[in-house]
């Protein structure tokens, strides 16, 4: 009894060192609000601007889809960058339209079943002054991902040269791979905001996905398809990578210190350098493990100390394999891409943390304190981890 007592005071300690360590690199409510001002107004207004400037676009826009770390309530720096999905509906009816797997797991093609003019052609003088040029998005009746990108930038900057003055003058635009960036240039730090034309698929799962009904909410369920191909095929412009930013999120809601232990692995990360493993690797892992411990009491906050021993373990193991799975499609492999010496490297350098910590939990701050630099040549630069990471599938 008295040897657990003592163990149950050495977790306790581990878990009062962990806390020290998320207060630490908390984001205030303060900070959140700020941030989110910064930007909104004059997305607000460019989303007018885009509007007046296209009837396609007009037409088109569904909503705003906020996405990324920051609103999944998970980063762990001052929030600078923020991930939107601009969500756009197709004048097609789900009927007339076909998501096609890829045989890389996790793309997909929207394929029509019939010929542009055949479904849109009666639709009279909006056929000819807004749908028309659909027929040019599609070959072979698969959207073409090339086509979408070029018309939604070509759309931004309409809108962007349509605006005053003084808007214009407090942001900068880039593209940058899927998305289009916007800079907003009169805030310290600096704001980027990363808009990415999307497709949603609202009330079902995709297709040949592990599904998860009793963990999300009805309303919660659906997948986007999103202009990304898969690295190893992405001069196929048909191929949309699928994403279920909603889902996600929904499972992660309210699941006791999930969350603070998703960010205490992403600040472990940054410190010590390991930069090939991204923020999505972390997520899903933790996700995995909520899939195999759905019930409360497992999550809860007391439980903190022994979590992270565990989920230290989990991701040794996961290095140890060169394996982390997508719970949504199990076949794939997120570590597919990442060079297996790295991995090597990164599998002995968790065996040392653990084994420290097994010795005296007070050492897991050791770990904690100086941020590792990623070596690029000549250079040394802390390493970006967002939502256009490049992931193998």
């Amino acid at each position: 009894m008295a040897s657990a007592d003592v163990q149950g005071s050495k977790k306790s300690l581990l878990s009062k060192h962990l806390k020290q360590i998320t207060d630490k690199n908390h984001i205030t409510e303060q900070s959140r609000k700020a941030a989110v001002k910064r930007y909104k107004d004059v997305l607000d207004r460019l989303l007018e601007s885009m509007k007046r400037v296209d009837e396609l676009f007009k037409d088109m826009y569904q909503r705003l889809l906020y996405v990324g770390s920051y609103f999944d309530g998970l980063r762990v720096t001052e929030p600078t960058e923020f991930d939107i999905d601009v969500i756009l509906k197709l004048p097609f009816q789900r009927s007339e339209v076909e998501v096609v797997l890829s045989k890389h797991q996790g793309y997909a093609e929207y394929k029509l079943k019939d010929e542009v003019a055949k479904l849109l052609g009666n639709k009279g003088e909006k056929w000819e002054k807004v749908y028309q040029q659909l027929v040019k998005w599609f070959e072979n009746g698969k959207l073409s991902r090339k086509a979408l990108q070029g018309w939604f930038h070509s759309v931004i900057t309409r809108g962007y040269d349509a605006l005053t003055p003084e808007d214009k003058q407090i942001i900068k635009m880039k593209k940058s791979g899927p998305a289009f960036t916007l800079q907003l240039l009169d805030t310290q730090p600096q704001v980027d905001v990363d808009l990415v034309p999307t497709l949603e698929f609202k009330g079902e799962w995709p297709p040949k996905a592990k599904t998860f009904d009793n963990m999300v909410t009805k309303e919660k369920v659906g997948f986007l398809l999103i202009p990304k191909p898969p690295r190893k095929e992405e001069t196929n412009q048909t191929l949309f990578r699928i994403a279920l930013s909603e889902v996600e999120k929904d499972i992660l809601r309210n699941k006791g210190c999930i969350k603070e232990l998703i960010k205490l692995f992403k600040i472990l990360r940054d410190k010590q350098g390991w930069s090939k493993i991204a923020s999505y690797h972390i997520k899903m892992m933790f996700v995995s493990e909520l899939v195999k411990h759905n019930n409360a009491t497992y999550w809860e906050e007391k439980n903190l100390g022994d979590l992270f021993i565990t989920m230290l373990d989990l991701f040794h193991k996961a290095l140890e394999q060169k394996k982390l799975q997508l719970i949504f499609y199990p076949t794939l492999n997120l570590f597919e891409d990442i060079n297996p010496d790295t991995l090597g490297n990164y599998t002995g350098r968790v065996a040392a943390l653990i084994k420290d910590i097994e010795k005296d939990y007070a050492l897991v701050m050791r770990y904690y304190r100086n941020i590792k630099k990623q070596r690029t040549g000549k250079k040394r630069k802390l390493v970006k981890y967002g939502r256009n990471v490049k992931l193998p599938w």
